[in-house]
């Protein structure tokens, strides 16, 4: 007869894999749907540039009083200990408080964790993009100051030159992987690391599409603009 101890490490790795394939799955899930609820949200009323992180804080808010009332109401436990439940049940902690054995409980258990660490997991996500992103809004700045500077005087014979330079195939179009080294240019920065994040916003500043690149005649006129704006 099998000992029960065999079974101890396939049921811990099903669970760790079959939890990490829901997490994942509803993840992305809730994430789509915060972002389609924001943007439903902001053509019904004018916002101010933090409510993108305000609508995913204050689910998990909810969630998390959702929680604390199931235990105060259902398992009759003080709200000290319905609170130490709810948070833990959602974060990395782990599910801990939870020794009812009614099957109601053990039910509401699956599905609030099920929906609420993926929740958890995409506000911490946005609340640290909120952190960030001064950081990646200074470094853009720096970058767009020192290329004007770079292309002051660089008329339009400049610009046609510079962005045959940097074309290597020739194809007419700047890609992603040509925009590399003109960022570091345009940055007056050699051993700069040039991020996706620099290259997607060059691509934009300078009239391309991502995914598409920059042509010829639009990064002419973005040096154009650029020389303008530093006249005036």
């Amino acid at each position: 007869e099998d000992s029960p101890q065999a079974a101890i490490p396939f049921t811990i790795v099903f669970i760790l894999v079959g939890a990490a394939l829901c997490a994942n799955f509803l993840s992305a899930f809730i994430s789509e749907a915060i972002e389609e609820v924001d943007k439903h949200s902001k053509q019904l009323v004018v916002r101010d540039e933090d409510s993108p992180l305000l609508l995913p804080v204050g689910l998990l808010i909810g969630w998390w009083v959702l929680g604390v009332c199931f235990g105060i109401i259902h398992e009759h436990w003080s709200w000290t200990r319905a609170l130490f439940y709810a948070v833990s049940a959602t974060s990395t902690a782990g599910m801990q408080g939870l020794d009812s054995k009614d099957d109601l409980t053990f039910m509401f258990g699956s599905i609030y964790s099920l929906i609420g660490v993926p929740l958890y997991a995409a506000t911490i996500g946005r609340l640290s993009f909120a952190i960030a992103q001064p950081v990646i809004e200074t470094r853009r700045r720096q970058i767009k100051e020192r290329a004007s500077k770079v292309l002051e005087d660089c008329l339009d014979e400049c610009s046609v030159e510079l962005f045959e330079t940097f074309d290597a195939d020739g194809g007419g179009r700047l890609d992603k992987k040509e925009m590399v080294p003109l960022v570091k240019f345009l940055a007056y920065a050699k051993g700069m690391v040039v991020t996706d994040d620099d290259v997607a916003f060059m691509i934009a500043e300078l009239g391309g599409v991502d995914g598409e690149g920059v042509t010829k005649a639009s990064f002419v006129d973005a040096v154009e603009k650029w020389r303008i704006s530093l006249a005036s």
